[in-house]
């Protein structure tokens, strides 16, 4: 494996308020919120397909979208449910369905949906046996949850290209700023200090790191290794495993 990303050379806009941090300052990306909703069904197909890391914001980024997977979700249920109020009588229960089918874990996050279950028959385009409908359909995305429903190869692919991408310049800013320690007349105590200070300030940036993460990064950091402190963190950030970060040596 190899032990570094390649730094960059060049300089590029950035959109980093997407993940609220200067240290990803060299990664073109926007505000999953300040895109509009502008077709809740495209957008529903483009989830479900596992695309939307790449084709959600193409008009207005050109790279990959990456974002946090607590917006990503809160995008989702707005979303699914625009569709569900904006369709007809034959197809509300299909979006109901495929809500659950293909994003279970956020089913009961969903504040419209969590009132259907309530009052269903303050929903009447479900048609008759209100109730009953509403939960059979709930129950079939459910069975079609179990059946298996992973995430889509081109989904992943991207979330973990775009997630290289942060801890490709993580890695940039952290060597810039392990070149400016003076290691040669610095002693290990005085080396510690500045790593818990920048782990720190990190932690503080994203609160995602947790404690024990917090503890391996003051490592990391304390013996200059910062591609490891960069994937640690970009990790913890973005929802990927590590192993699936690194880089293999060309």
């Amino acid at each position: 494996m190899s032990n570094s990303f390649t730094r960059k050379s060049s300089s590029q806009h950035s959109c980093d308020e997407a993940v609220g941090s200067e240290l990803l300052h060299g990664i073109t990306l926007t505000r999953l919120e300040d895109i509009p909703i502008e077709n809740a069904l495209h957008e529903k197909e483009i989830f479900e397909k596992g695309e939307d890391l790449r084709r959600l914001n193409s008009e207005r980024c050109p790279g990959p979208v990456v974002v946090s997977g607590e917006i990503r979700a809160r995008r989702i249920i707005e979303v699914y449910r625009r569709c569900f109020e904006d369709a007809d009588q034959n197809t509300r229960l299909r979006v109901v369905s495929d809500f659950i089918a293909h994003f279970p874990q956020l089913a009961f996050d969903a504040d419209w949906l969590r009132t259907l279950l309530r009052v269903p028959v303050l929903c009447p385009p479900v048609g008759d046996n209100s109730r009953e409908v509403v939960f059979g359909a709930v129950a079939n995305g459910f069975r079609r949850a179990a059946r298996g429903n992973k995430e889509p190869a081109i989904q992943r692919s991207y979330r973990i290209s775009g997630t290289r991408t942060a801890a490709r310049n993580l890695q940039d800013e952290l060597s810039m700023w392990n070149d400016s320690l003076d290691r040669h007349h610095s002693t290990p105590e005085e080396l510690a200090a500045r790593a818990a200070e920048k782990a720190d300030e990190i932690a503080k940036q994203y609160r995602k790191l947790g404690q024990r993460a917090k503890q391996r990064l003051t490592r990391l950091l304390e013996d200059g290794k910062c591609y490891k402190a960069a994937i640690l963190i970009a990790a913890r950030l973005f929802g990927v495993r590590e192993r699936d970060l690194q880089t293999s040596t060309k």
